[in-house]
């Protein structure tokens, strides 16, 4: 194990980031101790990249215990409109150029102050979705169980039921934090550093 035990923050009470936190974390450490704080003013439904990293920001600064712990850790899931094709500014522009639904992770490192991205695996939001997000000013949640009659703000979130149960949200915060957290691990790990050129 690289750590013997780590103490975490993380800027939410969601029990899907709560598990892909501890789930990422506890592949490299024999103990995660994990608090949580609330945060405010935080997007719900943050859009571009732009945006899911300030609130990312904003949860990492809004940590009340900074000092306390070894790594602060923000999660926020967002959509990406244009994701797939150029030319589109908005959701209503993007509808028909690929919009795409993902999670993002920041962990700041308390000693070096550090702080790393990681970005999930992400899914297609469909057309329909779109419409109904665009046309009645809904978040991507609410238009999925409109438009699909399923329960999409739960423990799997939307890629639950889309995926048959396969793949759940705490996947998703799983692979970011993952993806963030690599970057810490493999410089303490006395790993050799990468060649120049």
């Amino acid at each position: 194990m690289v750590f013997d035990k780590v103490k975490i923050a993380l800027g939410s009470n969601s029990e899907p980031k709560k598990a892909g936190v501890v789930r990422a974390f506890g592949l490299y450490c024999e103990s995660v101790e994990l608090v949580t704080f609330r945060t405010s003013g935080i997007s719900q439904q943050p859009i571009g990249w732009r945006e899911i990293r300030e609130s990312l920001t904003k949860r990492l600064d809004e940590n009340p215990s900074n000092s306390e712990w070894d790594f602060s850790v923000a999660l926020e899931s967002g959509i990406i409109p244009d994701a797939l094709q150029s030319g589109a500014t908005t959701l209503a522009d993007a509808k028909d150029k690929g919009v795409i639904d993902l999670s993002m992770a920041a962990i700041r490192d308390r000693r070096s102050q550090k702080t790393f991205y990681g970005v999930s695996p992400a899914f297609v939001i469909p057309t329909e979705v779109l419409d109904l997000m665009t046309d009645n000013c809904l978040e991507l949640a609410e238009a999925f169980e409109r438009n699909y009659d399923f329960d999409a703000k739960g423990r799997s979130g939307v890629i639950g039921p889309l995926s048959l149960q396969r793949i759940r949200r705490t996947d998703f915060e799983y692979l970011a934090v993952l993806m963030a957290l690599w970057q810490i691990v493999y410089r303490i790990s006395g790993a050799p550093e990468p060649r120049d050129g």
